[in-house]
C-alpha cells in the first residue's frame, strides 16, 4: 500500500511538470517590445514634414472602460448554464502604477510614427499637459506641423466563459487543457489630420477597426506572461498601426 502511494505521488508530480513545461515551452525567450519597420513607401515623402500627435481621446463606451477583474462568475458554477458573456477593457490592471491604455497607445502609435520615415519629427504633449484641438493656439506645436487626433471608439474584450453545462466538474476541463473562455478582441479608432495650413477643420479622416479570435486557457498567465487579450489587443494594434501609416502617406503632400 506504501509503495502505491509513493508510486502515485512520483506520477501525480511527472503530470504536473509536463503540463507546465508544456504551457511555458512556447517561444518563452520572444521579445515583448513593440519594434515597427519603416513605411515602404516613405522614401516618396519630403523630409520637411512634420506631425504632432494630439493628445489621444477614449470615446469608449463607460462599460468598456471598467478594468477587467480576473475572478469567476458564481452562476459558471449551475449546472447546464453554458457561459457568461461580458464586454470588458482588454488591458487587465493589478495595481495603481500600471499606465491606462489611453497612455500606452498613445506613446505606440508615437512610436510607430517616428519609425516610419513618414515625418522628420514626430512631437507631442509633454508629460501633465493636455493639448487638444480646441486649445491648441496657447500650446507650443512646432511651426508647419501637421496635427493627428486619434480617438479610440472601441477596445473591448468579448469573453464568454464556460463550463461546457458542467457546472463544477466542468472547471476540472481547465486544468486539463480545455479552453475557459472563447470570444474576441476589437479595437476601432478614428484618426483626424489637420493641414499646417489650416487647423480650424481636418482635410481628411479615417475610420478603422480590426477584430481577432480571442481563446482564454487557465495557463495562460504562467511564468507572468500578459493575459492573451492584452496579446491580441497588440497584435491588433499593428494592423491598425499598417493602415494608419497608409492614410497618412496618401494625405500629406510630398
Amino acid at each position: 500500500m506504501k509503495n502505491l502511494k509513493y508510486y502515485s505521488f512520483i506520477l501525480l508530480s511527472l503530470t504536473f511538470l509536463v503540463l507546465t513545461s508544456s504551457c511555458t515551452s512556447i517561444n518563452p525567450k520572444s521579445s515583448r517590445k513593440y519594434a515597427p519597420s519603416p513605411f515602404k513607401g516613405s522614401e516618396n515623402i519630403t523630409e520637411n514634414n512634420r506631425l504632432f500627435i494630439l493628445n489621444l481621446i477614449d470615446d469608449r463606451p463607460e462599460s468598456e472602460k471598467i478594468p477587467f477583474k480576473p475572478e469567476v462568475n458564481p452562476l459558471i458554477l449551475v449546472p447546464l448554464w453554458p457561459n457568461i458573456n461580458d464586454n470588458i477593457n482588454p488591458v487587465i490592471r493589478y495595481c495603481y502604477f500600471q499606465p491606462e491604455m489611453t497612455d500606452t497607445l498613445q506613446n505606440l502609435f508615437i512610436t510607430d510614427l517616428r519609425v516610419s520615415g513618414l515625418f522628420k519629427e514626430v512631437t507631442s504633449s509633454p508629460f501633465g499637459q493636455t493639448i487638444g484641438i480646441n486649445n491648441i493656439k496657447n500650446s507650443k506645436i512646432p511651426k508647419n506641423s501637421y496635427l493627428l487626433q486619434i480617438k479610440i471608439t472601441k477596445a473591448v474584450w468579448s469573453r464568454n466563459l464556460t463550463s461546457y453545462g458542467l457546472g463544477y466538474v466542468g472547471t476540472v476541463l481547465w486544468a486539463l487543457g480545455a479552453p475557459m473562455s472563447y470570444g474576441h478582441v476589437a479595437l476601432e479608432i478614428t484618426a483626424s489630420l489637420y493641414s499646417p495650413k489650416d487647423y480650424s477643420k481636418p482635410i481628411a479622416e479615417i475610420i478603422t477597426s480590426e477584430q481577432m479570435p480571442c481563446t482564454e486557457f487557465v495557463y495562460d498567465q504562467m511564468y507572468y506572461r500578459p493575459p492573451i487579450s492584452e496579446i491580441k489587443l497588440a497584435q491588433l494594434f499593428a494592423k491598425i498601426a499598417d493602415k494608419l501609416r497608409i492614410f497618412l502617406s496618401e494625405n500629406i503632400s510630398p
